[in-house]
């Protein structure tokens, strides 16, 4: 607020300067400028009160002084007293309409105070001065669009459009107005018009491009595309999206082939690289086989030689690994990714998801209590160390996690549903397969490889061969694919 106070001195010196005959100072004179003076003082001492207090002393010496108002004004929002701050300055710029430190201080005022039209209304009486400056009327746009008159943003817009040609900053507040008012005609032509100011910025020219695609119109973003690869060959964007276009009809393995220059190319960053290839990895069966899986095999083991200090190509590759059902390479992987940056919470998440499906308890209960260190108001880590300790038999100490995982887990209903398959698992370990089944009846259509093993464990520990059967097949085609399910599921039996 010390912007607006830089020219008060000379203010207030010039209104009593006016306002006294020449050499001739009277008593009334001499005692408007002690208190002035005296009023500086409190205000660069940030006495705001005292300030206050001398002004109006002097309000009552001068009723005219318009300085003195503007002067209480300022110290009453130093004060964060925005109401009084308002109507002080508007008493002001009554008395100076067209003052422009009073109707700067006027705006800033109502905007603190949320009145944006009145905002508003000031800052056009500075832009009837100055209807060129670019930056009022940034600022008249920023107003009326927190007052929603949108309309009267779009013209302010207007004008710095035919002041200075579209922009960056002003298209995107045309993008937003139409947004909010879904108005997508609007949108497209306000990008359109961006690049015919700069046709050969390609960064513009693939956002038309994307906005065509995502409002319908394919043929009109494939030439915009296509225009991006004429200016700029090797651009990304316009690659990828006119390959995903030419493979439509094709496989996903032909995609993968057909992308693989551009994922060698250093031009391409590697996090679009990953973004490309995650939803193929998350729609991978477990056939080693599948062509496709043999490309994206492939192709993220380039990225780890092309990538090798970088963990999320380890953690990918680890997610394609454990799809494979690989499960020894994909901890591997994931271990490599988690020595290099401890921070990934969904790969230590994945880790211990990856050593049940090993039947490596002891190796889950070291990754658990690590994961517990690093984040421990999370849910999964108490989850699987449970699940660890049960495994190994320390009842006490699982008791202790089971608890603690109940207190995380609140009313999230996943989580709930997780506790309910420790429960039963405890119960399980001490042969009490009639309550097992008891509190997993709620769940028995849930797609959890861990709830529907154990299930199937509580059946056949019943003498109830066929469901067990049943539940273990749901368990593997819910993810589930350790060696020790795949023989449940082949002998028939239950097999500790």
């Amino acid at each position: 607020m010390r912007i607006f106070l830089l020219g008060v001195i000379f203010i207030l010196s010039h209104h009593f300067a006016v306002n006294a005959q020449p050499g001739i100072y009277s008593e009334d004179d001499m005692k408007m400028q002690t208190i002035f003076m005296d009023a500086q003082t409190a205000k660069y001492q940030e006495k705001y009160e005292d300030q206050i207090a001398l002004l109006n002393s002097l309000l009552e010496l001068d009723r005219s002084c318009d300085a003195c108002h503007y002067e209480i004004a300022l110290a009453q929002f130093e004060l964060k007293d925005y109401e009084k701050a308002s109507k002080s300055i508007e008493k002001a710029i009554s008395a100076d309409p067209t003052n422009y430190g009073y109707n700067e201080a006027a705006i800033v005022i109502c905007k603190e105070n949320q009145e944006y039209s009145k905002a508003l209304k000031y800052l056009q009486a500075i832009i009837k001065e100055s209807p060129t400056d670019a930056r009022l009327l940034e600022k008249a746009v920023f107003l009326a669009n927190e007052d929603q008159k949108y309309d009267k943003a779009l013209s302010f817009l207007d004008e710095l459009d035919r002041l200075y040609g579209p922009y960056e900053r002003t298209t995107k507040w045309k993008l937003d107005i139409f947004e909010k008012t879904n108005n997508q005609a609007g949108q497209l032509e306000a990008v359109e018009k961006l690049v015919k100011e700069f046709p050969d910025n390609t960064r513009f020219l693939n956002n038309l491009a994307a906005m065509n695609a995502d409002f319908g119109n394919t043929k009109k973003a494939m030439e915009i595309w296509k225009r991006v690869i004429e200016i700029e060959p090797d651009n990304p964007d316009a690659n990828f999206a006119i390959l995903s276009s030419d493979v439509d009809s094709g496989s996903d393995q032909q995609f993968l082939s057909a992308i693989k220059p551009l994922l060698e190319s250093n031009s391409v960053s590697l996090d679009d690289k990953i973004g490309a290839l995650i939803p193929y990895v998350q729609k991978m069966n477990s056939d080693a086989a599948d062509p496709q899986n043999i490309e994206l095999l492939k192709v993220t083991d380039k990225l780890v030689r092309q990538y090798p200090n970088e963990a999320k190509v380890f953690a990918l590759r680890g997610d394609v690994f454990y799809y494979l059902k690989n499960y020894t390479e994909a901890d591997m992987d994931y271990g490599k990714t988690l020595s290099m940056n401890k921070g990934i919470k969904d790969v230590w998440f994945q880790k211990m998801i990856n050593e049940i499906q090993l039947n490596d308890y002891q190796a889950l209960l070291q990754t658990s209590n690590a994961a517990i260190d690093y984040f421990p108001l999370q849910f999964e880590p108490y989850f699987y160390n449970t699940i660890a300790l049960l495994k190994a038999k320390k009842f006490s100490l699982a008791d202790q996690q089971l608890e603690e995982a109940s207190f995380i887990a609140a009313k999230n209903p996943l989580s709930q549903m997780k506790i309910s398959i420790l429960q039963a698992m405890k119960s399980f370990h001490e042969s009490n397969y009639g309550e097992t089944l008891d509190l997993l009846s709620d769940h028995s259509n849930t797609q959890d490889f861990i709830l529907q093993e154990l299930l199937g464990d509580a059946y056949a520990n019943q003498g109830e061969i066929k469901k067990a059967v049943t539940a273990w097949n749901k368990a593997k085609s819910s993810g589930g694919g350790s060696q020790i399910l795949l023989k449940k599921i082949s002998e028939e039996k239950y097999i500790n």
